[in-house]
């Protein structure tokens, strides 16, 4: 026969656990379920003390395998004419250079990792004409989402607005990856003058 002590060593888990296990129940009923995301939205990545975001390596591959979406990096579909992932959009008629991860295209030349990491844009009809971009993948993929965010308001025939969202856009990158943006030439910075060239 068990003794009340007993009884209430055994009764002690489920009287601490029944208030959690509640807890948790309506904290999940309160979080809306997860769907993915449609093209013309992105999903922020997480920045903790300004470092890269931290995909895991299955949410890379998956992205690399041709998923929409990266689970972390938040990057559209496609960024037309600037950005398609390796098997989207048009690519560039001659393989992609030997000896390199390619991580995507933009029609004319296709952004690989090269030796120490980093993201060039390379032109496959002319291998020296390479083009450095950012500082990793991770760079790349969140500077991407940072670029899709502001891309309406940056086309706006209102050139405040538009001016507005080219210079929020530089600074996020600076923010993002100071190198991206440390040489005029520079895949970003080139394309940051293209916008504010186009305002009048």
């Amino acid at each position: 026969m068990l003794t009340l002590g007993v009884m209430l060593r055994l009764s002690w888990p489920i009287t601490v656990l029944a208030p959690r296990l509640a807890s948790m129940e309506r904290a999940a009923a309160a979080t809306p379920s997860r769907t993915a995301p449609s093209s013309t939205t992105t999903r922020r990545c997480r920045w903790v003390s300004g470092r890269p975001p931290r995909c895991s390596r299955r949410d890379v591959q998956r992205y690399r395998s041709g998923s929409t979406w990266c689970h972390c990096g938040g990057v559209p579909a496609t960024l037309d004419p600037y950005y398609w992932p390796l098997d989207g959009g048009s690519p560039p008629p001659e393989p992609p250079p030997a000896g390199h991860r390619v991580v995507g295209h933009d029609g004319t030349a296709y952004f690989v990792e090269v030796a120490d990491g980093t993201i060039s844009s390379v032109n496959p009809a002319s291998p020296l004409d390479t083009c450095f971009v950012s500082t990793s993948e991770h760079h790349f993929l969140a500077s991407l989402g940072a670029f899709a965010d502001r891309r309406a308001a940056m086309e706006s025939s209102d050139v405040e607005v538009a001016l507005d969202a080219v210079q929020s856009l530089r600074h996020e990158l600076n923010r993002l990856d100071i190198a991206c943006l440390g040489d005029r030439d520079h895949w970003w910075a080139v394309i940051l003058d293209r916008y504010e060239d186009g305002l009048p």
